[in-house]
């Protein structure tokens, strides 16, 4: 799975595979491997490049059914089914990791001003002879 097929920003000509109100702005490979695992689907990253979008590289390679054909969760069943459901989790993901951000910042100690000493500036070695 490519991050662009649930791509808001980018239209179905350009690759978009989803509505745009499942889908969610500019995702990440890192985010879309957080959502499956959220969702409880193995999955792997490749560093593969989609050719739409050949400068962003990144690949989920993700696992909807098991050896025997079962799938590995239940509200999973089909490629549609796992955008519609990874376009939903990000925004989650996206709004914890804000709220860690946050508490990361509020919670630490404040940090202490630069003690960079400006030094004097001078010729400095002279030219061999």
């Amino acid at each position: 799975m490519y991050p662009s097929y649930i791509d808001s920003s980018m239209s179905v000509k350009d690759g978009r595979k989803v509505r745009a109100d499942l889908s969610c702005e500019n995702p990440t490979v890192q985010e879309v491997a957080k959502a499956c695992i959220q969702l409880g689907l193995d999955c792997l990253i490749e560093p593969k490049r989609y050719p739409k979008k050949w400068w962003v590289p990144g690949r989920c390679r993700i696992r909807i059914h098991n050896a025997d054909g079962s799938p590995c969760n239940k509200s999973v069943n089909s490629r549609k089914e796992l955008f519609h459901e990874v376009g939903k989790v990000i925004p989650q993901i996206r709004q914890q990791m804000r709220e860690q951000m946050s508490a990361s910042q509020k919670g630490g100690p404040a940090p202490a001003g630069s003690q960079n000493k400006a030094k004097p500036k001078g010729k400095g070695k002279g030219r061999k002879k």
